[in-house]
């Protein structure tokens, strides 16, 4: 209940509207590296991640997997399994930790949207707010320098944390080892560790173990506006 609270349109909802959407909800656990659902296969719902983190990837030809999203509580995934008609999956989704989500099937969800406001909408809403970050990180990547690149990303992957954590102000955590910063920025581990070593200088992140924190997103992104 407290990581769906944090969702603005499921705490909206009135409390029969709730316990009908809880009473749907399935708990599933899953060991670290379990796959919990494949690309290209049909998707059994929607899932809420409520404990652990996991890993999205999407498969590159030859080259192997890349990763795409390493998610944290309030994460949602799986959407194309409702949205689309057949539900062919868009990533693979690894346990990167021991995890917890709430499944909310295809059949559920059609069931659902006409009973629960808001529904069908925070579902439009995740799908859109992903496509224009995608988008905008395709652009960016192609025309920014790698310093700018960087902070830029990083600004992002917290804008889309607060959105799921619903707070839009104060420090976000974003649970990433540098390797995994390197790998979503598309630079190599090293290059990635010598950035993240400046900006931890100039007080713009706090790097822990397993973790980058953003004490100030706003600072961070104008940082990026004031570079060449």
């Amino acid at each position: 209940m407290a990581v769906l609270r944090q969702q603005g349109w499921f705490a909206g909802l009135g409390s029969g509207e709730q316990a009908l959407m809880l009473a749907s909800l399935t708990e599933r656990r899953f060991t670290r590296g379990q796959v919990i659902q494949s690309e290209n296969t049909r998707g059994a719902g929607i899932y809420w991640l409520v404990e652990g983190t996991i890993r999205a990837l999407r498969q590159v030809d030859e080259h192997g997997p890349a990763l795409i999203h390493v998610g944290q509580p309030g994460f949602w995934f799986g959407q194309a399994a409702v949205l689309e008609e057949g539900g062919q999956l868009w990533v693979t989704v690894v346990a990167r930790t021991t995890a917890t989500a709430l499944l909310l099937t295809r059949a559920d969800y059609r069931r659902l949207t006409p009973q629960v406001p808001g529904l069908a909408d925070a579902v439009s809403t995740v799908v859109h707010r992903r496509s224009r970050y995608m988008y905008k990180f395709v652009a960016e990547t192609r025309t920014l320098p790698p310093d700018t690149l960087i902070r830029v990303r990083l600004a992002d992957l917290a804008d889309i944390r607060r959105g799921e954590i619903g707070d839009a102000a104060g420090p976000v955590v974003l649970a990433l080892t540098q390797a995994e910063v390197g790998d979503l920025v598309g630079m190599a581990r090293q290059q990635a560790n010598t950035r993240l070593r400046t900006l931890a200088g100039q007080g713009l992140v706090r790097l822990g173990h397993g973790s980058v924190t953003i004490p100030d997103v706003e600072a961070l992104r104008a940082s990026a506006a004031g570079m060449p």
